[in-house]
């Protein structure tokens, strides 16, 4: 079996399982936000292939809060969605949290899950 292991700047999307991308620590370097618009922050999760192209089935997904946290987040991937192992990939986030939107990518990789 191939497979690049999780590679350090990426989290891993593996293939043939369902997954999970988290997103967070979230906070507001500027102070605008207080802790309770944090938390009840909304958003979604877009993941694109290497050649920006969103991926079937892994678009618009919602975001959750993790139980017990105050300002991590998840979005959950079926495992349905077709995973290629180490192919490249990257999620887009958007985060709506008193009427403030960030976006923020993270990076990706296609890997088996050992």
């Amino acid at each position: 079996m191939g497979g690049v292991g999780v590679v350090r700047d990426r989290q891993p999307l593996y293939v043939a399982s369902d997954n999970i991308i988290a997103i967070g620590p979230v906070t507001d370097r500027l102070g605008i936000l207080t802790a309770a618009q944090i938390q009840a922050a909304t958003g979604t999760v877009t993941v694109y292939d290497s050649n920006d192209v969103a991926v079937p089935g892994a678009t618009g997904l919602a975001l959750s809060r993790f139980s017990g946290s105050a300002n991590r987040f998840y979005a959950a991937i079926d495992n349905t969605v077709t995973i290629v192992d180490a192919a490249n990939y990257y999620a887009i986030v958007i985060i709506t949290a008193g009427g403030i939107t960030l976006a923020v990518k993270e990076l990706l990789v296609g890997a088996y899950q050992t």
